[in-house]
């Protein structure tokens, strides 16, 4: 999985649908701010942009889940 793959997704709220953070490149942005909050690694992991945290994990279909419980947060869009 590269870093570039989901570069322009938006990735969504899974309850409401809401934009919460765009894609660009391997930073995950807020939507509001542009502020970078994480980093997609080539592995299909997020992390915190500061700490280099895992925060999620990115599924083959798009699903964003928490890192250590899988519950299901986001969902990538185009």
């Amino acid at each position: 999985m590269s870093e570039e793959q989901w570069d322009g997704h938006r990735m969504c709220d899974a309850n409401s649908g809401q934009t919460v953070f765009r894609v660009r490149g391997a930073r995950v942005c807020d939507a509001n701010s542009g502020m970078t909050e994480y980093r997609i690694r080539d592995d299909g992991r997020v992390v915190h942009a500061n700490s280099g945290q895992l925060a999620f994990r990115i599924r083959d279909d798009g699903r964003v889940v928490e890192a250590n419980s899988g519950q299901l947060r986001y969902r990538l869009r185009n």
